[in-house]
């Protein structure tokens, strides 16, 4: 970790809220710079250090990605031009290769916003082959027990779960399985939703958050876990 790292500071906050207020080009850039210095590189600061961090809790190399400021207008009734957080996604490219092609994979998400920290794990959406892996397993009962175990404990520690994609089970369930509602997951994550901590703006942020990860790994731990 650099020594320069102090996290992200409470003006970079202070910043998304008037984003909020004022989210139009004008202003964006006429106020560029500050954004520059107060939001981009210090979120910049924070996935590089999350990335070393991770990828020596991991044993493995962590690669992160920062999403852009600019929101995707095409299919979005509003058209305000800006996001008014910082996310960021981190994954191991060894996920997708060897053993991990049997599981259904998942990736540490993180999103800073003016007044919250939320930290995630798990995947969205899951790419085709990983949603029949999931399917596969959650047909297992067993499989299906542990996985509904761990949600119900991460639940009762304050995180939440992801909402189902479908409104019931798909075609062709096994209508005796004890634990069918998984399969309406066509993704699935955890989070984990905190007012923003004092410490986010310290050399201790990457500590913080990865206490919050923590928290999810076992919903890591079962995505990654090959048949």
């Amino acid at each position: 970790m650099s020594s320069t790292f102090n996290g992200f500071p409470a003006e970079g906050r202070e910043f998304l809220a008037k984003l909020g207020k004022n989210n139009n080009r004008e202003w964006f850039q006429a106020n560029k710079k500050s954004y520059e210095a107060l939001v981009k590189r210090p979120a910049e600061s924070i996935r590089d250090t999350l990335c070393d961090v991770l990828s020596t809790e991991l044993g493995r190399d962590v690669q992160g990605k920062i999403f852009r400021i600019n929101r995707d207008l095409r299919f979005s009734k509003d058209k305000t031009p800006y996001n008014c957080h910082v996310r960021m996604l981190f994954w191991s490219p060894e996920d997708n290769s060897g053993s991990a092609k049997s599981s259904p994979g998942a990736a540490f998400m993180l999103s800073i916003e003016d007044d919250a920290l939320i930290c995630g794990v798990g995947k969205l959406s899951f790419e085709k082959a990983q949603l029949a892996i999931y399917r596969d397993r959650i047909a297992k009962a067993s499989a299906a027990k542990e996985l509904q175990s761990i949600l119900d404990e991460l639940v009762s520690n304050g995180a939440r779960i992801s909402d189902f994609d479908l409104a019931k089970p798909p075609p062709g369930t096994d209508k005796s399985h004890p634990f069918p509602d998984l399969l309406r997951h066509k993704g699935l994550c955890a989070w984990r939703d905190l007012d923003a901590p004092a410490d986010l703006a310290t050399p201790k942020a990457d500590q913080v958050i990865l206490s919050e990860f923590r928290c999810l790994w076992p919903l890591y731990a079962w995505l990654h876990k090959p048949d």
